[in-house]
């Protein structure tokens, strides 16, 4: 049974209307092959699609360094002493008065 879509040129190209088209089918065939399906199961995604969103593009890994969090916290309050550190309603401390009271 042929398809036909009816798209705004000006909002979309071909390629788009395109993968739309192929993600309907593929959605069709699924409810065909299994009609008790829960639609909250029904595969949007292709393999490569699901692949690049759940691994390649989740690659966030960040290599931290060996440093504590005290130490550093110390090395900001070094960089940056007089910067605010702390706010509680109207008082304020600086990175070297909380390091400071901490030490």
């Amino acid at each position: 049974m042929p398809i036909r879509f009816n798209y705004a040129v000006d909002l979309f190209d071909e390629a788009t209307v395109r993968s739309l088209l192929d993600r309907f089918v593929s959605v069709l065939r699924q409810v065909v092959d299994e009609p008790g399906r829960r639609i909250a199961r029904l595969d949007l995604l292709t393999t490569e699609e699901r692949q690049k969103l759940l691994v390649s593009w989740n690659d966030t890994t960040t290599p931290v360094g060996p440093q504590s969090l005290p130490q550093l916290f110390e090395a900001q309050a070094a960089k940056r002493p007089q910067a605010t550190a702390v706010v509680f309603e109207d008082q304020q401390l600086s990175y070297a008065q909380l390091n400071e009271q901490a030490n």
